[in-house]
């Protein structure tokens, strides 16, 4: 989903001498991706999640003991953040009447903020599993610097992009 994000918005970049009626429909279908691909990031987090607390339930676990377990915490807070921003700016001229329908197009910068912060977040989660559990060093042995060196890079690059 980030990685469209950021190649969608190159394209809306390069469209900044287009007439705002002809980009209307182009920057439509670039949301509509970026809400699908959302929703299905967010909907494989919370099945994941979601089996990772039954399966804590079920062994008799404590929740929130690990660095990785408040790091993905912290994740989950700023895409909730993020998510609650987005639809303010959705519904919010829509209970006020002044539109029919959602708002799809708008900007603002602390959705924006706030996504590249779970991004972020989301990505060292990902690095902590991988390189401070018992499960991620059996899994990978040596070459665990080397993944966890690309789990960190290529996201990174992908959500910050050098201008």
């Amino acid at each position: 989903a980030i990685s469209s994000v950021q190649t969608r918005a190159v394209a809306v970049q390069s469209m900044k001498d287009t007439p705002v009626a002809a980009r209307r429909g182009v920057l439509k279908k670039h949301i509509t991706a970026h809400f699908y691909l959302t929703y299905a990031a967010s909907l494989s987090a919370v099945v994941s999640v979601g089996s990772i607390f039954y399966n804590k339930i079920v062994l008799g676990k404590p929740h929130f003991t690990s660095l990785h377990s408040r790091l993905a915490l912290v994740a989950a807070v700023l895409w909730a953040g993020s998510y609650l921003v987005a639809q303010k700016k959705v519904w919010t001229p829509l209970i006020r009447g002044k539109k029919k329908g959602p708002n799809l197009l708008w900007a603002s910068k602390r959705h924006r903020q706030l996504g590249k912060a779970a991004s972020l977040m989301t990505i060292i989660t990902a690095a902590s599993g991988l390189g401070l559990t018992t499960w991620g060093r059996a899994a990978f042995g040596s070459w665990l610097p080397l993944i966890v060196g690309i789990v960190l890079t290529v996201p990174i690059a992908l959500v910050f992009p050098s201008k």
